[in-house]
Protein backbone atom coordinates (compact mmCIF):
# COMPACT_ATOMS: atom_id res chain seq x y z
CA UNK A 1 0.00 0.00 0.00
CA UNK A 2 2.96 2.11 0.99
CA UNK A 3 4.44 1.42 -2.38
CA UNK A 4 1.31 1.96 -4.21
CA UNK A 5 0.91 5.59 -2.90
CA UNK A 6 4.59 6.35 -3.06
CA UNK A 7 4.05 5.51 -6.93
CA UNK A 8 0.85 7.75 -7.16
CA UNK A 9 2.68 11.16 -5.46
CA UNK A 10 5.10 10.06 -7.72
CA UNK A 11 2.67 10.76 -10.90
CA UNK A 12 0.80 13.23 -9.29
CA UNK A 13 3.97 15.55 -8.53
CA UNK A 14 5.07 14.67 -12.56
CA UNK A 15 1.87 15.79 -14.08
CA UNK A 16 1.79 18.82 -12.13
CA UNK A 17 5.22 19.67 -13.51
CA UNK A 18 4.03 18.64 -17.04
CA UNK A 19 1.20 21.20 -16.66
CA UNK A 20 3.39 23.65 -15.44
CA UNK A 21 5.67 23.22 -17.96
CA UNK A 22 2.95 23.46 -20.76
CA UNK A 23 1.36 26.80 -19.13
CA UNK A 24 4.42 28.60 -18.92
CA UNK A 25 5.48 27.67 -22.89
CA UNK A 26 2.03 28.76 -23.50
CA UNK A 27 1.82 32.26 -21.64
CA UNK A 28 5.66 32.66 -23.14
CA UNK A 29 4.24 32.21 -26.78
CA UNK A 30 1.22 34.79 -26.07
CA UNK A 31 3.53 37.07 -24.56
CA UNK A 32 6.02 36.94 -27.61
CA UNK A 33 3.66 36.36 -30.03
CA UNK A 34 3.94 39.43 -32.14
CA UNK A 35 8.05 39.49 -31.98
CA UNK A 36 7.58 35.63 -33.13
CA UNK A 37 5.02 36.59 -35.70
CA UNK A 38 7.03 39.36 -37.20
CA UNK A 39 10.25 36.97 -37.20
CA UNK A 40 8.62 34.61 -39.45
CA UNK A 41 6.02 37.11 -41.22
CA UNK A 42 8.22 40.10 -41.14
CA UNK A 43 10.77 38.32 -42.97
CA UNK A 44 11.39 39.30 -47.04
CA UNK A 45 9.45 36.15 -47.39
CA UNK A 46 6.92 34.45 -45.73
CA UNK A 47 4.44 31.59 -47.59
CA UNK A 48 2.44 32.15 -50.10
CA UNK A 49 -1.17 33.83 -50.17
CA UNK A 50 -2.94 34.41 -53.27
CA UNK A 51 -5.55 36.63 -52.16
CA UNK A 52 -2.56 39.14 -50.79
CA UNK A 53 -1.26 39.37 -54.54
CA UNK A 54 -5.16 39.64 -55.64
CA UNK A 55 -5.37 42.52 -53.13
CA UNK A 56 -2.85 44.20 -54.65
CA UNK A 57 -2.94 43.78 -58.26
CA UNK A 58 -6.84 45.13 -57.79
CA UNK A 59 -5.25 48.63 -56.05
CA UNK A 60 -3.13 48.99 -58.49
CA UNK A 61 -5.40 48.87 -60.96
CA UNK A 62 -7.32 51.12 -59.12
CA UNK A 63 -4.26 53.56 -58.99
CA UNK A 64 -3.79 53.23 -62.32
CA UNK A 65 -7.47 54.96 -62.75
CA UNK A 66 -6.02 57.95 -61.79
CA UNK A 67 -3.75 58.94 -64.53
CA UNK A 68 -6.37 60.67 -66.56
CA UNK A 69 -7.06 62.92 -63.90
CA UNK A 70 -3.30 63.95 -62.62
CA UNK A 71 -0.10 65.76 -64.25
CA UNK A 72 1.72 62.96 -63.70
CA UNK A 73 4.89 62.03 -65.85
CA UNK A 74 6.17 58.59 -66.75
CA UNK A 75 7.80 57.69 -63.08
CA UNK A 76 4.40 56.09 -61.70
CA UNK A 77 3.64 54.43 -64.52
CA UNK A 78 7.05 52.58 -64.17
CA UNK A 79 6.87 52.55 -60.66
CA UNK A 80 3.53 50.37 -60.71
CA UNK A 81 4.71 48.31 -63.68
CA UNK A 82 8.05 47.33 -61.86
CA UNK A 83 5.69 46.61 -58.86
CA UNK A 84 3.46 44.20 -61.02
CA UNK A 85 6.56 42.40 -62.78
CA UNK A 86 7.66 41.76 -58.82
CA UNK A 87 4.54 40.09 -57.70
CA UNK A 88 5.41 36.47 -58.55
CA UNK A 89 8.84 36.04 -57.75
CA UNK A 90 9.03 32.88 -55.27
CA UNK A 91 12.06 31.81 -53.42
CA UNK A 92 11.96 27.97 -52.32
CA UNK A 93 7.64 28.03 -52.38
CA UNK A 94 7.66 31.53 -50.57
CA UNK A 95 6.65 35.08 -52.25
CA UNK A 96 8.39 38.18 -51.23
CA UNK A 97 6.47 39.88 -48.43
CA UNK A 98 4.64 42.62 -49.37
CA UNK A 99 3.84 45.01 -46.73
CA UNK A 100 6.36 47.84 -47.51
CA UNK A 101 5.18 47.02 -51.60
CA UNK A 102 1.36 48.30 -50.26
CA UNK A 103 2.86 50.87 -48.70
CA UNK A 104 4.58 51.93 -51.69
CA UNK A 105 1.14 51.42 -53.79
CA UNK A 106 -0.95 53.60 -51.22
CA UNK A 107 2.05 56.58 -51.42
CA UNK A 108 1.89 56.50 -55.42
CA UNK A 109 -2.52 56.67 -54.93
CA UNK A 110 -2.34 59.90 -52.25
CA UNK A 111 0.47 61.77 -54.73
CA UNK A 112 -1.86 61.26 -58.11
CA UNK A 113 -5.17 62.26 -55.91
CA UNK A 114 -3.01 65.57 -54.84
CA UNK A 115 -2.07 66.27 -58.07
CA UNK A 116 -5.31 65.62 -59.55
CA UNK A 117 -6.64 68.42 -57.42
CA UNK A 118 -3.71 70.87 -58.45
CA UNK A 119 -4.57 69.72 -61.95
CA UNK A 120 -8.13 70.78 -61.87
CA UNK A 121 -7.12 73.69 -59.80
CA UNK A 122 -3.82 75.00 -61.10
CA UNK A 123 -5.00 78.84 -61.42
CA UNK A 124 -6.47 78.89 -57.78
CA UNK A 125 -4.86 79.62 -54.74
CA UNK A 126 -5.24 77.63 -51.57
CA UNK A 127 -4.65 78.06 -47.72
CA UNK A 128 -5.65 76.85 -44.25
CA UNK A 129 -7.78 78.97 -42.24
CA UNK A 130 -7.45 78.19 -38.52
CA UNK A 131 -10.58 78.88 -36.38
CA UNK A 132 -10.23 77.95 -33.03
CA UNK A 133 -13.24 78.66 -30.19
CA UNK A 134 -12.49 78.45 -26.40
CA UNK A 135 -15.54 76.38 -25.02
CA UNK A 136 -16.53 76.09 -21.42
CA UNK A 137 -19.37 74.27 -19.58
CA UNK A 138 -21.20 71.20 -19.70
CA UNK A 139 -22.43 72.00 -23.09
CA UNK A 140 -21.71 74.49 -25.87
CA UNK A 141 -22.71 74.61 -29.20
CA UNK A 142 -21.52 76.68 -32.48
CA UNK A 143 -23.21 77.40 -35.74
CA UNK A 144 -21.13 77.60 -38.84
CA UNK A 145 -22.53 79.10 -41.91
CA UNK A 146 -20.88 77.40 -44.88
CA UNK A 147 -23.15 77.38 -47.60
CA UNK A 148 -22.19 80.33 -49.85
CA UNK A 149 -18.45 79.56 -49.09
CA UNK A 150 -15.22 77.53 -50.46
CA UNK A 151 -14.38 76.38 -47.19
CA UNK A 152 -13.68 72.71 -46.06
CA UNK A 153 -12.99 71.52 -42.97
CA UNK A 154 -9.90 69.62 -42.95
CA UNK A 155 -8.90 68.95 -39.35
CA UNK A 156 -10.66 69.72 -36.08
CA UNK A 157 -8.14 69.87 -32.85
CA UNK A 158 -9.79 69.45 -29.28
CA UNK A 159 -7.71 70.21 -26.49
CA UNK A 160 -7.66 70.49 -22.69
CA UNK A 161 -7.09 73.78 -21.80
CA UNK A 162 -8.66 73.37 -17.99
CA UNK A 163 -7.64 71.81 -14.65
CA UNK A 164 -9.91 68.81 -14.92
CA UNK A 165 -10.39 65.59 -17.12
CA UNK A 166 -13.04 65.79 -19.65
CA UNK A 167 -14.86 63.28 -22.27
CA UNK A 168 -15.37 64.71 -25.13
CA UNK A 169 -18.85 64.15 -27.28
CA UNK A 170 -18.42 66.14 -30.33
CA UNK A 171 -21.72 66.19 -32.33
CA UNK A 172 -22.03 68.16 -35.93
CA UNK A 173 -24.91 68.25 -37.16
CA UNK A 174 -26.92 65.82 -34.97
CA UNK A 175 -24.16 63.09 -35.77
CA UNK A 176 -23.45 61.46 -32.78
CA UNK A 177 -21.98 57.86 -33.59
CA UNK A 178 -20.53 57.46 -29.67
CA UNK A 179 -23.63 54.43 -28.75
CA UNK A 180 -26.07 52.70 -30.82
CA UNK A 181 -28.63 55.21 -29.00
CA UNK A 182 -27.45 57.82 -30.65
CA UNK A 183 -27.02 56.96 -34.03
CA UNK A 184 -30.67 55.20 -33.41
CA UNK A 185 -32.07 58.80 -32.89
CA UNK A 186 -30.28 59.75 -35.97
CA UNK A 187 -31.64 57.47 -38.22
CA UNK A 188 -35.05 56.70 -37.41
CA UNK A 189 -37.58 59.85 -37.02
CA UNK A 190 -40.69 60.05 -34.85
CA UNK A 191 -44.32 58.65 -36.29
CA UNK A 192 -42.88 56.54 -39.36
CA UNK A 193 -43.97 52.86 -39.44
CA UNK A 194 -41.77 49.28 -39.45
CA UNK A 195 -40.75 49.36 -43.07
CA UNK A 196 -39.62 52.90 -42.62
CA UNK A 197 -37.76 51.79 -39.97
CA UNK A 198 -36.11 48.70 -41.45
CA UNK A 199 -34.59 50.51 -44.39
CA UNK A 200 -34.00 53.47 -42.85
CA UNK A 201 -31.45 51.47 -40.49
CA UNK A 202 -29.99 49.33 -43.82
CA UNK A 203 -30.01 52.49 -45.65
CA UNK A 204 -27.65 53.93 -42.58
CA UNK A 205 -25.41 50.84 -42.55
CA UNK A 206 -24.84 50.70 -46.12
CA UNK A 207 -23.24 54.32 -46.32
CA UNK A 208 -21.61 54.46 -42.70
CA UNK A 209 -19.35 51.55 -43.92
CA UNK A 210 -17.84 50.14 -47.11
CA UNK A 211 -17.24 46.37 -48.35
CA UNK A 212 -13.58 45.49 -48.14
CA UNK A 213 -11.88 42.66 -45.79
CA UNK A 214 -12.24 42.75 -42.55
CA UNK A 215 -9.37 44.24 -40.73
CA UNK A 216 -9.11 41.25 -38.15
CA UNK A 217 -9.70 37.57 -38.83
CA UNK A 218 -13.27 35.52 -38.83
CA UNK A 219 -12.32 34.34 -34.90
CA UNK A 220 -12.09 37.97 -33.36
CA UNK A 221 -15.94 39.95 -33.33
CA UNK A 222 -15.94 43.42 -34.70
CA UNK A 223 -18.35 44.85 -32.66
CA UNK A 224 -20.80 47.65 -34.70
CA UNK A 225 -19.23 50.48 -32.92
CA UNK A 226 -15.93 49.81 -33.66
CA UNK A 227 -16.61 49.13 -36.87
CA UNK A 228 -18.12 52.65 -37.68
CA UNK A 229 -15.33 54.40 -35.80
CA UNK A 230 -12.01 52.80 -35.99
CA UNK A 231 -12.26 51.15 -39.45
CA UNK A 232 -15.06 51.89 -41.42
CA UNK A 233 -14.68 48.52 -43.70
CA UNK A 234 -15.69 44.88 -43.02
CA UNK A 235 -17.35 42.54 -45.19
CA UNK A 236 -20.78 40.80 -44.88
CA UNK A 237 -20.88 39.12 -41.42
CA UNK A 238 -19.53 42.88 -39.32
CA UNK A 239 -22.58 44.93 -41.97
CA UNK A 240 -24.84 42.65 -40.54
CA UNK A 241 -24.90 42.30 -37.21
CA UNK A 242 -24.65 46.06 -37.11
CA UNK A 243 -27.91 46.07 -38.63
CA UNK A 244 -29.33 43.66 -36.25
CA UNK A 245 -27.66 45.65 -33.37
CA UNK A 246 -30.08 48.61 -34.48
CA UNK A 247 -32.79 46.69 -34.99
CA UNK A 248 -32.99 45.32 -31.49
CA UNK A 249 -32.57 48.54 -30.15
CA UNK A 250 -35.36 49.81 -32.31
CA UNK A 251 -37.64 47.17 -30.80
CA UNK A 252 -37.35 44.37 -33.42
CA UNK A 253 -36.68 40.60 -32.87
CA UNK A 254 -33.32 40.09 -35.30
CA UNK A 255 -31.44 37.32 -36.58
CA UNK A 256 -27.99 36.53 -38.44
CA UNK A 257 -28.66 34.22 -41.62
CA UNK A 258 -26.09 32.35 -42.93
CA UNK A 259 -26.00 31.27 -46.48
CA UNK A 260 -23.47 29.87 -48.61
CA UNK A 261 -20.22 31.88 -47.66
CA UNK A 262 -22.32 35.46 -47.59
CA UNK A 263 -24.26 36.45 -44.08
CA UNK A 264 -27.38 38.64 -44.04
CA UNK A 265 -29.77 40.30 -41.10
CA UNK A 266 -33.48 39.06 -40.93
CA UNK A 267 -35.90 41.72 -38.48
CA UNK A 268 -39.70 40.47 -37.65
CA UNK A 269 -42.34 42.88 -37.89
CA UNK A 270 -46.08 42.79 -39.40
CA UNK A 271 -45.93 39.15 -38.79
CA UNK A 272 -43.13 38.26 -41.51
CA UNK A 273 -39.62 38.43 -41.91
CA UNK A 274 -37.75 40.61 -43.37
CA UNK A 275 -34.37 40.35 -45.50
CA UNK A 276 -31.85 43.22 -45.06
CA UNK A 277 -27.96 42.89 -47.12
CA UNK A 278 -26.39 46.41 -45.99
CA UNK A 279 -23.07 44.75 -47.29
CA UNK A 280 -24.13 43.94 -50.37
CA UNK A 281 -26.42 46.70 -50.69
CA UNK A 282 -29.41 45.11 -51.72
CA UNK A 283 -33.06 44.26 -50.77
CA UNK A 284 -35.38 42.41 -52.65
CA UNK A 285 -39.47 43.05 -52.62
CA UNK A 286 -42.80 42.13 -53.20
CA UNK A 287 -44.99 43.38 -55.70
CA UNK A 288 -47.01 45.49 -53.25
CA UNK A 289 -43.75 47.02 -52.17
CA UNK A 290 -42.64 44.83 -48.90
CA UNK A 291 -39.15 43.43 -48.06
CA UNK A 292 -38.96 39.63 -48.70
CA UNK A 293 -37.29 37.32 -46.39
CA UNK A 294 -34.61 34.65 -46.97
CA UNK A 295 -37.10 31.64 -47.77
CA UNK A 296 -39.29 34.14 -49.90
CA UNK A 297 -35.71 34.93 -52.21
CA UNK A 298 -34.78 31.51 -52.17
CA UNK A 299 -38.24 29.97 -53.72
CA UNK A 300 -37.61 32.81 -56.46
CA UNK A 301 -34.66 32.53 -57.94
CA UNK A 302 -35.09 34.39 -60.48
CA UNK A 303 -35.10 37.57 -58.74
CA UNK A 304 -31.30 36.74 -58.19
CA UNK A 305 -30.87 37.11 -61.49
CA UNK A 306 -32.50 40.43 -61.91
CA UNK A 307 -30.19 42.24 -58.65
CA UNK A 308 -28.30 45.34 -59.59
CA UNK A 309 -25.39 45.69 -56.58
CA UNK A 310 -22.30 47.15 -57.20
CA UNK A 311 -20.36 44.74 -54.63
CA UNK A 312 -21.14 41.51 -55.80
CA UNK A 313 -22.34 40.02 -59.20
CA UNK A 314 -25.88 38.15 -59.77
CA UNK A 315 -24.11 35.08 -60.10
CA UNK A 316 -22.94 35.90 -56.00
CA UNK A 317 -26.45 36.16 -54.64
CA UNK A 318 -27.73 32.70 -56.86
CA UNK A 319 -24.86 30.87 -55.24
CA UNK A 320 -25.50 32.46 -51.59
CA UNK A 321 -29.06 31.63 -51.65
CA UNK A 322 -29.25 28.30 -53.50
CA UNK A 323 -25.89 26.88 -52.61
CA UNK A 324 -26.14 23.94 -50.82
CA UNK A 325 -24.72 25.21 -47.39
CA UNK A 326 -27.22 27.19 -45.68
CA UNK A 327 -29.10 28.81 -44.75
CA UNK A 328 -28.64 28.64 -40.71
CA UNK A 329 -30.37 30.57 -38.39
CA UNK A 330 -28.00 32.55 -35.60
CA UNK A 331 -28.81 34.93 -33.10
CA UNK A 332 -25.59 36.46 -31.97
CA UNK A 333 -25.05 38.83 -29.01
CA UNK A 334 -24.11 42.67 -30.05
CA UNK A 335 -21.76 45.15 -27.93
CA UNK A 336 -22.87 48.78 -27.37
CA UNK A 337 -20.10 49.55 -25.35
CA UNK A 338 -20.01 53.37 -25.50
CA UNK A 339 -16.61 54.87 -27.76
CA UNK A 340 -15.73 57.15 -25.49
CA UNK A 341 -12.14 58.78 -24.61
CA UNK A 342 -10.54 60.64 -21.54
CA UNK A 343 -8.88 63.63 -21.99
CA UNK A 344 -6.18 64.74 -19.27
CA UNK A 345 -5.59 68.45 -18.59
CA UNK A 346 -2.58 69.17 -21.37
CA UNK A 347 -4.03 66.50 -23.94
CA UNK A 348 -5.48 66.75 -26.95
CA UNK A 349 -6.97 65.56 -30.04
CA UNK A 350 -6.82 65.71 -33.58
CA UNK A 351 -9.11 64.35 -36.28
CA UNK A 352 -7.75 64.93 -39.60
CA UNK A 353 -8.81 64.14 -43.37
CA UNK A 354 -6.31 61.52 -45.05
CA UNK A 355 -3.95 59.61 -43.61
CA UNK A 356 0.11 58.60 -43.26
CA UNK A 357 -0.06 55.37 -44.53
CA UNK A 358 -0.08 53.69 -40.80
CA UNK A 359 -2.72 51.40 -40.34
CA UNK A 360 -3.42 47.61 -38.74
CA UNK A 361 -2.70 45.40 -41.58
CA UNK A 362 -4.61 42.41 -40.45
CA UNK A 363 -3.27 39.05 -40.78
CA UNK A 364 -2.57 39.37 -44.41
CA UNK A 365 -1.17 42.84 -44.72
CA UNK A 366 -4.59 43.53 -46.63
CA UNK A 367 -4.24 47.61 -47.30
CA UNK A 368 -7.49 49.70 -46.86
CA UNK A 369 -8.20 51.93 -49.71
CA UNK A 370 -9.53 54.53 -47.54
CA UNK A 371 -8.63 55.20 -44.09
CA UNK A 372 -7.68 58.00 -41.57
CA UNK A 373 -4.97 58.79 -39.09
CA UNK A 374 -5.63 60.53 -36.13
CA UNK A 375 -3.29 61.61 -32.89
CA UNK A 376 -3.78 62.20 -29.56
CA UNK A 377 -0.53 64.59 -28.15
CA UNK A 378 -0.06 64.74 -24.08
CA UNK A 379 2.02 67.06 -22.25
CA UNK A 380 3.01 66.83 -19.08
CA UNK A 381 5.76 67.19 -16.29
CA UNK A 382 7.05 63.45 -15.47
CA UNK A 383 8.47 62.38 -12.22
CA UNK A 384 11.13 59.69 -11.44
CA UNK A 385 9.55 56.41 -11.71
CA UNK A 386 6.01 57.42 -13.12
CA UNK A 387 3.87 54.77 -14.93
CA UNK A 388 1.64 56.74 -17.22
CA UNK A 389 -0.83 54.86 -18.65
CA UNK A 390 -2.61 55.61 -22.48
CA UNK A 391 -6.29 53.87 -23.26
CA UNK A 392 -7.91 55.34 -26.27
CA UNK A 393 -10.94 53.36 -28.39
CA UNK A 394 -8.94 53.39 -31.92
CA UNK A 395 -6.87 50.90 -33.16
CA UNK A 396 -3.08 52.61 -32.03
CA UNK A 397 -0.79 52.48 -35.05
CA UNK A 398 2.16 54.60 -33.99
CA UNK A 399 3.40 56.45 -31.15
CA UNK A 400 6.82 59.30 -29.94
CA UNK A 401 7.71 60.51 -26.68
CA UNK A 402 10.23 63.54 -26.52
CA UNK A 403 11.34 65.78 -23.58
CA UNK A 404 14.15 66.54 -20.85
CA UNK A 405 14.22 62.86 -19.14
CA UNK A 406 16.79 60.68 -18.64
CA UNK A 407 15.30 57.46 -19.87
CA UNK A 408 11.72 55.61 -21.04
CA UNK A 409 10.39 52.27 -21.06
CA UNK A 410 7.57 50.97 -23.09
CA UNK A 411 5.00 48.06 -22.23
CA UNK A 412 1.70 46.93 -23.12
CA UNK A 413 1.16 44.95 -20.10
CA UNK A 414 3.27 46.34 -17.00
CA UNK A 415 5.28 43.14 -16.97
CA UNK A 416 7.29 43.07 -19.81
CA UNK A 417 9.03 46.64 -20.20
CA UNK A 418 11.13 47.96 -23.54
CA UNK A 419 13.98 50.73 -22.61
CA UNK A 420 13.08 52.26 -25.65
CA UNK A 421 16.51 53.33 -27.44
CA UNK A 422 14.61 55.62 -29.91
CA UNK A 423 12.25 58.72 -29.08
CA UNK A 424 9.46 56.58 -31.59
CA UNK A 425 8.26 53.08 -30.54
CA UNK A 426 5.56 52.59 -33.07
CA UNK A 427 6.87 48.87 -34.10
CA UNK A 428 6.25 48.14 -30.21
CA UNK A 429 2.36 48.09 -31.26
CA UNK A 430 1.33 44.73 -32.31
CA UNK A 431 0.25 44.89 -36.24
CA UNK A 432 -0.51 41.95 -38.71
CA UNK A 433 -1.60 39.45 -36.25
CA UNK A 434 -4.25 38.78 -33.96
CA UNK A 435 -5.45 41.72 -32.31
CA UNK A 436 -4.20 45.69 -32.51
CA UNK A 437 -3.12 47.44 -29.27
CA UNK A 438 -5.53 50.18 -28.07
CA UNK A 439 -3.30 50.72 -24.55
CA UNK A 440 -0.06 51.24 -23.40
CA UNK A 441 2.00 52.34 -20.40
CA UNK A 442 5.28 54.04 -20.73
CA UNK A 443 7.41 54.55 -17.32
CA UNK A 444 10.04 57.39 -17.05
CA UNK A 445 13.49 57.93 -15.03
CA UNK A 446 14.24 61.42 -14.07
CA UNK A 447 12.31 64.23 -14.36
CA UNK A 448 11.57 66.80 -16.29
CA UNK A 449 8.27 67.83 -19.41
CA UNK A 450 7.35 64.90 -21.96
CA UNK A 451 5.27 65.18 -25.21
CA UNK A 452 3.49 61.93 -26.06
CA UNK A 453 2.17 61.35 -29.61
CA UNK A 454 -0.44 58.50 -29.90
CA UNK A 455 -0.98 57.80 -33.60
CA UNK A 456 -4.32 56.09 -34.29
CA UNK A 457 -6.86 54.59 -36.79
CA UNK A 458 -10.08 56.05 -37.69
CA UNK A 459 -12.92 56.04 -40.28
CA UNK A 460 -12.74 58.52 -42.27
CA UNK A 461 -16.90 58.76 -41.68
CA UNK A 462 -16.91 58.67 -38.49
CA UNK A 463 -14.73 62.25 -37.90
CA UNK A 464 -16.24 64.84 -36.21
CA UNK A 465 -15.76 67.71 -39.40
CA UNK A 466 -18.16 70.66 -40.75
CA UNK A 467 -20.13 69.34 -44.13
CA UNK A 468 -19.24 71.89 -46.60
CA UNK A 469 -21.63 74.16 -48.41
CA UNK A 470 -24.50 73.54 -45.47
CA UNK A 471 -25.08 75.44 -42.44
CA UNK A 472 -23.80 73.32 -39.76
CA UNK A 473 -24.18 72.94 -35.94
CA UNK A 474 -21.60 71.88 -34.19
CA UNK A 475 -21.95 70.73 -30.26
CA UNK A 476 -19.53 69.80 -27.42
CA UNK A 477 -20.43 67.92 -24.39
CA UNK A 478 -18.45 66.68 -21.94
CA UNK A 479 -19.45 63.20 -20.55
CA UNK A 480 -17.78 64.05 -16.84
CA UNK A 481 -20.16 66.72 -16.62
CA UNK A 482 -17.14 69.24 -14.64
CA UNK A 483 -18.51 72.79 -13.81
CA UNK A 484 -14.71 73.08 -14.64
CA UNK A 485 -13.87 72.27 -17.81
CA UNK A 486 -12.30 74.42 -20.23
CA UNK A 487 -11.50 73.40 -24.23
CA UNK A 488 -9.92 74.80 -27.08
CA UNK A 489 -11.77 73.36 -30.91
CA UNK A 490 -9.66 74.69 -33.44
CA UNK A 491 -10.71 74.23 -37.08
CA UNK A 492 -8.53 73.75 -39.98
CA UNK A 493 -10.90 75.20 -43.08
CA UNK A 494 -9.17 74.80 -46.86
CA UNK A 495 -10.13 77.68 -48.91
CA UNK A 496 -9.60 77.96 -52.82
CA UNK A 497 -9.81 82.25 -54.15
CA UNK A 498 -9.57 82.74 -50.01
CA UNK A 499 -9.48 86.53 -51.10
CA UNK A 500 -13.33 85.59 -52.10
CA UNK A 501 -14.56 83.56 -48.95
CA UNK A 502 -17.54 84.29 -47.22
CA UNK A 503 -17.79 82.43 -43.48
CA UNK A 504 -20.00 84.20 -41.46
CA UNK A 505 -20.06 82.74 -37.71
CA UNK A 506 -23.06 82.58 -35.38
CA UNK A 507 -22.67 81.23 -31.80
CA UNK A 508 -24.70 80.81 -28.67
CA UNK A 509 -22.87 79.13 -25.48
CA UNK A 510 -25.86 76.71 -23.67
CA UNK A 511 -24.48 75.95 -19.90
CA UNK A 512 -26.45 73.24 -18.37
Amino acid sequence: MKNYNRSMKKRLFTLTIILLIVLSIGLLAYEYRSPLYNKVMGSNYRPILERDIQDLRANIHIVKGYFDYSCHDEYYERELSEIESTLSQQSFGLVKDLTETKKKVLMIQQELLDQSELCQNESLSETIVNITLTLGGKVSTRTFNLTDSNLTNEYLVIENIGPVSIQPNIVINGKDWSSLQSILQSVITAGITDHQKAVAIWKFVREARYHFQKPLSSSYPLPPLALFNSWGYANCGEASRAVIGLSRLAGFEAREIRLNQHIVAEIFYNNDWHMLDADGEVLFFDQEGDILSVEEIKNQPSLLLQVQSMIYPSEYFVRAYTGKKGPAIFNPTIRDTPFIYTLRPGESVLFQRGNEMDFFSGENYTLPPDFSNGYFIYKTSVYNGEIIAFNYPYPLVGGQVQGDFEMVSFSTNQWRWTELAAPDFSSLFNNGQGLPDYSYFLKFKGEGEATITTKVQIAPKSLPLLEPSVFNQFQFIDRLQQPRALVNATFGLKALKIENKNLSLASSEIHR
